[in-house]
């Protein structure tokens, strides 16, 4: 197995061990490694290189498989936002309905990846901000007809699933 490592432009492997997904493509990456690390627990990210995968598979130990540089992972996050496509397939998941080529449904999987839905859970969980940096926002947008006032609240570790 590869393991995703800084590139620019489109698609492509990088040195002998590593694959770089694209600008357009890098931030869903991190936002699928993320969900992946906290539905299973045997996946870690870690910014230890040397615990990265490569072709024999020395990233799969006692303590579990090392599936991403956290780091990295982090800055595509943030230079590629979630975007359009990932809402819509995020959305299918969780209840939209296909069809094989026999006809058969395939019945949608009924969970959703919650760094889609919040993208700032990744600053909350893997950089140590604070829950009251995120927790309640205030905004005030004004015009002269219309003044609105927006608060919303980024859920807490007790309860991270709600969205």
């Amino acid at each position: 197995n590869r393991y995703f490592t800084e590139g620019s432009g489109s698609a492509k492997k990088v040195g002998t061990d590593g694959f770089y997904p694209g600008d357009d493509h890098k931030g869903d990456v991190a936002r699928i490694l993320f969900y992946m690390a906290i539905m299973y627990d045997f996946l870690t990210l870690t910014d230890d290189v040397t615990k990265l995968g490569d072709d024999s598979a020395t990233n799969f130990t006692l303590e579990g498989a090392f599936s991403g540089k956290l780091s990295l992972l982090i800055q595509w996050h943030k230079e590629d936002p979630v975007d359009e496509f990932e809402i819509q397939r995020n959305e299918f998941i969780y209840s939209g309905t296909a069809y094989k080529p026999n006809g058969n449904p395939i019945l949608p999987q009924g969970n959703r990846n919650p760094f889609i839905d919040k993208p700032e859970y990744v600053h909350l969980i893997w950089e140590g901000k604070e829950i009251d940096d995120l927790t309640k926002k205030e905004q005030k947008i004004s015009h002269t007809v219309l003044s609105i006032r927006i608060i919303y609240y980024v859920r807490t570790k007790e309860n991270p699933w709600l969205v």
